[in-house]
């Protein structure tokens, strides 16, 4: 199995001739960034030969200012010199080359980016659904207390092992939109419940 190192150093290097661009929301925090990475993970073991990029949608200078994600990434060893950010790439020639676009944590494309709603081709989120792109597949659109569990299904779905990286990325990112599971802050699901408790197991 490939490493994570190993698949984002690869797709870094061919990223302006990637086959299918995986999008977090504009607003990129965490469980934007974390699902991103490892959805493209997960696509890329089923897609050998494909560049699965995930795309930070911030530049990359503006990492430094999510202290949480610089947190958690340092803590399942992941080096943000291997993530692409906005800025790394040319998006606006990979879309009107045709590439395709899924959406992450978000379930309908920035306005700043509405031109190539075409080229949406899946979503996954955890918010409410505000119907858009009814005719993709995949289109899984739940209201769990984050995009980061529904990734870890997505995982189970496959029969393919989390890599502990990922593990400890998915992990981090479903205790901080849960508040640490805490069942009085109204954010847990018994799926964030079913996969936190998975991915402890393997972190």
């Amino acid at each position: 199995m490939t490493s994570i190192q190993a698949y984002l150093s690869r797709v870094k290097e061919n990223r302006n001739n990637a086959t299918l661009v995986i999008l977090g929301n504009e607003a990129a925090d965490l469980d934007s960034m974390a699902s991103s990475i490892a959805y493209g993970y997960l696509l890329n073991l089923q897609s050998v030969g494909d560049t699965v990029l995930p795309v930070m949608p911030i530049p990359r200078a503006d990492i430094k200012l999510r202290t949480e994600a610089v947190c958690v990434f340092r803590e399942a060893g992941i080096l943000l010199d291997d993530i692409v950010f906005f800025d790394d790439v040319e998006f606006d020639k990979l879309m009107v080359a045709g590439t395709g676009l899924i959406l992450l944590d978000h379930n309908r494309l920035a306005l700043s980016l509405e031109r190539y709603k075409s080229n949406v081709v899946g979503v996954i989120d955890h918010h409410s659904d505000e119907g858009f792109y009814r005719d993709i597949a995949p289109r899984i659109i739940q209201l769990v207390g984050s995009t980061a569990s529904l990734i870890g299904v997505e995982f189970q779905k496959a029969g393919i092992k989390i890599p502990k990286q990922l593990a400890i990325l998915l992990f981090g990112t479903i205790l901080l939109d849960t508040v640490n599971l805490d069942q009085s802050a109204g954010r847990v699901t018994e799926i964030d419940s079913t996969i936190a408790e998975l991915l402890s197991l393997l972190c």
